[in-house]
């Protein structure tokens, strides 16, 4: 069975494109923070005179991780909102991506442990509706 992806819709991309990106651009800015910090810390070492006093800036580079991460996500989510735009243009004039599925019947001894414990109770406990 083939499917083709001819369209995708752009601001759950987008969505997804910024919290992601935002989560993943936390530990790069971090770890600028800290190369800045040993970095500076190094050169007021070295030339105490010229920098001046570096001791109260640590915890201002600290607070890149925090700035960096909304600006990687929105980078990140611009990136993701073009290449989405990008290939639905391209879809319509060349086709989209082909998907080669199987379907699989759900057969009783195939079913998941988690499903295997529910019961009509604890799917209705679940979400918080009264029997």
């Amino acid at each position: 069975m083939y499917y083709e992806l001819r369209h995708i819709e752009i601001w759950p991309v987008v969505k997804i494109a910024f919290f992601v990106c935002a989560i993943l651009g936390f530990f790069p800015g971090i770890a600028v923070s800290l190369f800045l910090w040993v970095f500076s810390n190094l050169i007021g070492t070295i030339m105490p005179g010229e920098i001046g006093d570096l001791s109260g800036f640590p915890p201002a580079m600290l607070m890149m991780g925090v700035i960096l991460s909304p600006l990687y996500g929105a980078i990140g989510a611009v990136f993701a909102g073009i290449a989405a735009a990008l290939y639905n243009l391209l879809a319509r004039w060349i086709g989209g991506v082909e998907l080669n599925m199987k379907a699989v019947p759900e057969e009783e001894g195939q079913v998941g442990e988690r499903a295997q414990n529910m019961t009509p109770n604890s799917i209705e406990e679940r979400n918080g509706s009264p029997q």
